[in-house]
């Protein structure tokens, strides 16, 4: 799976929830509620096959780094 079809997923799912209005990019920052990041990291673990750690999950600032965390773990499992 290509890291352009893992950021079109989370960015059609942040829209979905309604969790960030505007544009999103790589840089677009990580500032979600807790309910919102929760469910958008569930989305993203079923979607992608990937479980993250809390700790893996504190790392992450930007959509860039979540997008970048699921592409690599998803391609490590193939």
């Amino acid at each position: 799976m290509e890291r352009e079809v893992v950021f079109e997923f989370i960015k059609n799912k942040l829209y979905e929830q309604g969790a960030i209005q505007g544009e999103i990019n790589d840089e677009t920052p990580l500032k979600l509620r807790a309910l919102m990041r929760i469910k958008m990291f569930i989305c993203c673990e079923k979607k992608f096959g990937v479980e993250i750690s809390l700790e893996e999950e504190e790392k992450l600032k930007t959509i860039g780094d979540v997008v970048d965390f699921f592409y690599k773990e998803q391609k490590l499992r193939k």
